[in-house]
């Protein structure tokens, strides 16, 4: 038995029938789970793409009287995914072969900050820049980007922001789910590349 907690959309587009048939062929029974109510039955694996304080303390309470029910992810690790500071600082710590690179950041808490921080984005950083909110947890405001050509457009930015070089990458990005040894990459549209 596999519970999954999913946003509407999610659901609609990831528990197809074809899905629902193929899992109960294999001997798995996928259980929509509410989220608006306590986690009481027992499970082998939870999948979840939710996330809110209420929600993880629900998961880590089930997790301490299930403990052999597998959560994923944890909101514990993957807490500082939700970061997008923290996010690209746990990349650039790998030792990869070959060199994976991370753009160049900063965080930009408040207004002043963001003031204080033109001149040094100037030096820091070519334009144009792309300004994402710090939480990236698949939310909708998590998407809101901004791309900033000149140091006139930091002016219209609403922090707390964090600002990104913006690298030409084809228009295309690569998600990369990892469970386990299992490894599986998506390609997904992106925004142009500017000249």
């Amino acid at each position: 038995r596999i519970g999954y907690a999913l946003e509407p959309k999610k659901i609609k587009s990831f528990i197809t029938p074809s899905l629902l048939t193929h899992t109960q062929n294999q001997g798995i029974d996928l259980v929509q789970i509410d989220p608006n109510k306590p986690l009481t039955q027992p499970l082998d694996a939870i999948i979840h793409k939710l996330h809110s304080p209420d929600w993880d303390q629900k998961l880590l309470h089930f997790s301490s009287q299930f403990p052999n029910t597998l959560v994923i992810d944890s909101p514990l690790a993957i807490q500082r995914l939700h970061d997008r500071v923290s996010m690209l600082d746990v990349v650039a710590q790998l030792n990869l072969s070959p060199t994976v690179t991370t753009p160049k950041q900063v965080y930009i808490q408040d207004s002043e900050s963001l003031l204080d921080c033109f001149s040094d984005v100037s030096k820091d950083f070519k334009f144009p820049v792309i300004a994402k909110p710090l939480v990236a947890d698949g939310s909708a405001i998590s998407h809101n980007m901004t791309l900033v050509f000149n140091r006139n457009g930091l002016k219209n930015l609403q922090p707390p922001v964090v600002l990104q070089d913006f690298v030409n990458h084809g228009g295309v990005i690569f998600k990369v789910y990892v469970v386990g040894k299992y490894v599986q990459c998506v390609k997904r549209s992106s925004l142009p590349d500017i000249s």
